[in-house]
């Protein structure tokens, strides 16, 4: 059964996350701010399509706002469907290449509290959102 196309009593959300990688292998992640869905996991930045989008641009314009960070996209790494309790989330990850950051004095990510650069091989010491773990688990097996 194919998961993506199967009937589902539950609003499907469908977001992109940007597997970001700097040019010496290291990839972001971040963690989630307090008060805020899955405080305190790890995760791939990036968040909801908004109508008319499509993924390339509402990755893009996540990554902006949330991180100050310019990216180019690459391709699809992997997709998987997450199912919550109230909705079901079909997570697209894209390969993103860093290409610079315009980080200002003040600057305060409205969605997570600390970024940092990282191996894949060291991906497994932290705790990453249900969505992102197959993800993880790809990254860490290339």
């Amino acid at each position: 059964m194919n998961l993506f196309s199967k009937k589902s009593p539950k609003p499907v959300i469908d977001v992109v996350a940007a597997v970001i990688f700097h040019r010496d292998g290291r990839v972001l992640i971040a963690r989630k701010r307090a008060g805020k869905s899955n405080a305190g996991l790890w995760e791939f930045p990036g968040g909801k399509v908004e109508a008319g989008e499509t993924h390339q641009q509402a990755l893009i314009r996540e990554i902006r706002e949330e991180l100050n960070i310019n990216v180019r996209i690459g391709k699809q790494l992997c997709k998987n469907l997450y199912s919550s309790p109230k909705f079901d989330i079909r997570l697209h990850s894209y390969v993103c290449k860093f290409e610079s950051a315009q980080f200002q004095k003040n600057f305060i990510s409205v969605d997570h509290d600390r970024i940092l650069w990282v191996t894949p091989r060291e991906m497994y010491r932290f705790q990453f959102s249900q969505a992102d773990i197959p993800t993880v688990k790809l990254l860490i097996r290339l």
